[in-house]
């Protein structure tokens, strides 16, 4: 039985503004994260600093949590869950909701 998804330019509008607002926020975190990330690596190779390792690893974390808490806001604006995986690509992907099977993005250009 094959899924009909329901096309509403309202919620393809506000899902479109909202991915749009995530994407911006984390343009702006994810270089300086990644660079800090890069350098405290090279410092730790190049000083041979164990501690420097661990720091590493905490600013890995840290951009793994900004990923997260940028991306938990992400609502359908039909039915209010969340319709992006946490371990499935970027929310720009997702072309309906698979709760309410609305269309997040255009079916057809």
């Amino acid at each position: 039985m094959p899924i009909r998804a329901t096309r509403d330019p309202e919620v393809i509008a506000a899902w479109a503004k909202a991915v749009t607002a995530y994407q911006q926020e984390c343009r702006r975190v994810r270089p300086v994260l990644l660079f800090a990330i890069v350098v405290c690596f090279g410092l730790a190779i190049t000083l041979q600093n164990g501690y420097l390792l661990w720091l590493v690893l905490a600013l890995v974390l840290a951009l793994m949590a900004v990923e997260f808490w940028k991306r938990a806001p992400l609502i359908c604006p039909h039915c209010s869950r969340s319709p992006v995986p946490f371990n499935h690509g970027s929310p720009g992907n997702v072309e309906f909701c698979p709760h309410c099977f609305y269309w997040l993005k255009p079916p057809w250009p």
